[in-house]
């Protein structure tokens, strides 16, 4: 199955068909009724731990709490003029998997920003998902690629399993005993 792809969110379209949404949530109701035991667990848990327990009074200091996500496909050129005018230390550099060929751009794009601290945020595209050879080779890439500049990764940033239909591969994987790993 192939989503058709929204430019302007980076991620795939809303899935509009009825009946794939409804063995969607089929397929996924025990991921819903697990998460619905744990939290009747914890969140009482949590509130008397709350309610008990005294909280330590700290101070955010702003200069750290606060980043950007700069992209190389969003006017790169600009990017560190306004890093730098807002005097921002923390940044998130997006880096598609659907854009691998391209890993060297996307490095060069993040060495002007090589003195502050970057987290790369790998982002997930169906071809990577269905060929795990194919993923652990880009990943590899990426890694060493952006080692010199960090060694922060996040892999993912949609946790929206429905919409990317991880569900699927997985059933499929578990309905035909293919390896997952």
């Amino acid at each position: 199955m192939h989503l058709k792809w929204d430019k302007y969110s980076d991620q795939p379209k809303v899935i509009k068909d009825k009946a794939l949404k409804k063995r969607i949530y089929k397929q996924t109701r025990w991921a819903f009724v697990k998460l619905l035991a744990i939290n009747f667990v914890i969140y009482p848990v949590s509130f008397l731990l709350y309610l008990f327990i005294p909280a330590k009074k700290s101070s955010i200091k702003t200069k750290d709490f606060f980043g950007m996500s700069v992209n190389l496909d969003k006017n790169p050129q600009h990017s560190k003029v306004l890093i730098d005018d807002l005097q921002l230390e923390n940044l998130l550099i997006r880096m598609p998997l659907s854009d691998i060929e391209n890993l060297q751009a996307y490095v060069d794009f993040a060495e002007q920003f090589k003195d502050k601290n970057i987290l790369i945020n790998i982002l997930q595209d169906r071809q990577h998902i269905e060929d795990l050879k194919l993923l652990h080779e880009s990943l590899d890439k990426i890694f060493q690629q952006f080692s010199h500049l960090t060694l922060r990764f996040q892999i993912g940033n949609a946790i929206n399993r429905k919409k990317w239909v991880f569900f699927l591969w997985m059933s499929i994987c578990i309905s035909t005993k293919s390896p997952i790993s």
